[in-house]
This record gives C-alpha cells, sequence and structure tokens, in this order.
C-alpha cells in the first residue's frame, strides 16, 4: 500500500524538531564550559548536515 505524504506538513514537522532540539540543548545547565562548547559544535555540525 503507497502512503502520500504532505511535504508542507513534513516540513513543519521537521522544523518544529529541530527548533525543539536547539531548545533542549540551549536549555541544559552545563556543568563545563568545555563540554559545553564540543555540545553547540555539534548541533552546529549537525544542523549544517540536515539543512545542506
Amino acid at each position: 500500500m503507497c502512503r502520500v505524504i504532505n511535504l508542507a506538513d513534513y516540513k513543519n514537522k521537521r522544523d518544529k524538531d529541530i527548533q525543539e532540539l536547539i531548545r533542549i540543548v540551549k536549555s541544559y545547565s552545563f556543568n563545563n564550559k568545555d563540554l559545553e562548547e564540543d555540545c553547540n559544535y555539534y548541533l552546529e555540525q549537525y544542523l549544517q548536515k540536515i539543512n545542506s
């Protein structure tokens, strides 16, 4: 059976998921500055990869 995907709905859900991920990472209280920098770096790399 085929399933029809509404691309606009898919893009909106994906954008909401990305915003939620960013919000979660930014709201985490880091006790270690290096860990925070690493986390932000990997978040930026992930966002670049999925947006390309």
